[in-house]
């Protein structure tokens, strides 16, 4: 019954969401509608977990909000880029104008969207760090975060930036969609107002996956042709093996440092 319940919630979702997503592209009604179906499906669980108080366990809710966040990522970059466009086309006599000013703007909402990465990325790794605090008994779990692990953490962001995350932003910022400067500033701000809302609920996600929805999200704006999906489909595709790599690589190190050590 309970399932049930939330299937009902995510047809009525999709429902709405295909009705809007129709009427910011009516040329597009029939993939606009199916999209929003398709939102309102994998919406369905996170938004009871939200407004009903529907209980999952702690790992599949991670797991369930890692694959939710590009797609919401997606619907509100697509949103606000749609409205922004409808609102700029009454200004498309100063095109110049605009893109200068849409360069500067999106400098902020990067800003804003990093700001939001790191509330939320940095978590993730504070949060490893402290576990293991707590079961080394340095610290209980009603402790305060120490100084030291938010430092060392942030420090460990901006340095794995710097060396290597360029071909990340690269891909991001050119492999899934040509953007305009006011579609770059839409996508920055829209991811970064997701992330904002899940770390607002304290939900783990993926920060790279919601940004990249986003991004799809203004190239969707301009027609599923002016995604490449090629590209897409690898990123989807690095992501699924990630996890169980991680556990796999992290299980034998563990056996290893088991027998090393004779723990």
């Amino acid at each position: 019954f309970e399932m049930l319940k939330y299937l009902g919630i995510g047809v009525v979702i999709g429902i709405l969401v295909g009705i809007l997503l129709a009427v910011l592209c009516k040329d597009k009604i029939r993939s606009m509608a199916l999209l929003g179906g398709f939102v309102g499906f994998v919406l369905a669980v996170p938004v009871a977990m939200i407004t009903v108080g529907f209980q999952f366990s702690g790992i599949l809710a991670i797991l369930l909000f890692i694959c939710v966040s590009p797609v919401l990522g997606l619907v509100v970059s697509f949103l606000f880029t749609s409205v922004l466009t409808r609102i700029l086309a009454r200004f498309s006599k100063h095109p110049m104008k605009l893109n200068k000013w849409f360069q500067r703007a999106q400098i902020l909402g990067s800003g804003f969207q990093a700001m939001s990465l790191g509330g939320n990325d940095a978590q993730n790794a504070m949060g490893m760090i402290f576990a293991i605090l707590v079961s080394a008994g340095f610290l209980s779990s009603g402790d305060d975060l120490p100084l030291w692990v938010i430092l060392t953490s942030a420090l460990a962001i901006t340095l794995g930036i710097l060396s290597g995350g360029w071909k990340v932003i690269k891909k991001l910022g050119s492999g899934i969609t040509r953007i305009m400067p006011y579609q770059g500033f839409s996508a920055a701000v829209s991811g970064g107002a997701v992330l904002s809302f899940m770390t607002m609920f304290g939900v783990p996600v993926s920060t790279t996956h919601c940004a990249a929805g986003s991004v799809m999200g203004t190239g969707v704006t301009r027609g599923v042709g002016a995604v490449n999906w090629r590209t897409v489909r690898q990123m989807v595709t690095a992501w699924v093996i990630t996890i169980p790599c991680a556990g796999v690589v992290s299980f034998v190190a563990y056996l290893l440092i088991s027998l090393i050590f004779g723990l």
